[in-house]
């Protein structure tokens, strides 16, 4: 069963440096959050460096030294310690996804 929240996202830009996703969150069960266009207007970006050492359970350390950062989706309907939680749930996968394949996706949907 599906409780109407997700995250859409793919790469923006990559290069020698960074990795930037645009990402859509919504969330169907509040107004205003729908987002039924897909408005991806949040942005996700990785220093390639968290890719090299990567620890996709301690992934929070990489915020804080600002090797990953967020700005948060106007469609941010709860955020966590000032980050849109449906990014924070993205950043997650995207490690847990290349720890797995050793590949960084180009796009990546999470649907609740």
């Amino acid at each position: 069963m599906k409780i109407g929240t997700g995250i859409e996202a793919e790469i923006l830009l990559i290069d020698d440096e960074s990795v930037i996703y645009k990402y859509a969150s919504y969330n169907k069960n509040i107004a205003g959050y729908a987002n039924e266009r897909m408005l991806a207007d949040g942005l996700v970006s990785f220093k390639r460096s968290c890719f090299k050492n990567y620890d996709c359970i301690n992934y929070p350390k990489y915020l804080k030294k600002g090797l990953i950062k967020v700005e948060n989706s106007f469609n941010c309907w709860y955020e966590a310690d000032g980050y849109d939680t449906m990014a924070l749930k993205f950043i997650g996968r995207v490690m847990e996804k290349y720890r797995m394949e050793h590949t960084i996706p180009q796009k990546l949907a999470i649907h609740y």
